[in-house]
């Protein structure tokens, strides 16, 4: 529900495995929900970096609960919602 809340649109659902897309300045940004993890992905293109920080801005929103952390492999770094 969160993900739905910033825009992000269901594509489809495969063995319990629910994938969202969004689109960060004209650029495809795919979300894949499974019971333990959430791992979203872009490809490469000419902004990247400009559009990496705003979806890291916005994990971090949607991470917004002592529950929850995510993972930037770009910087190694855990990032938790406290």
């Amino acid at each position: 529900m969160r993900l739905e809340k910033y825009g992000y649109q269901l594509a489809h659902e495969r063995h319990g495995v629910r994938e969202y897309e969004k689109a960060f300045k004209g650029q495809p940004v795919r979300v894949h929900v499974y019971d333990t993890e959430i791992a979203f992905s872009a490809s490469y293109w000419e902004r990247l970096n400009d559009i990496l920080f705003d979806l890291r801005m916005e994990i971090m929103e949607l991470a917004d609960s002592p529950r929850l952390a995510f993972y930037d492999p770009q910087q190694d770094e855990w990032i938790s919602g406290e």
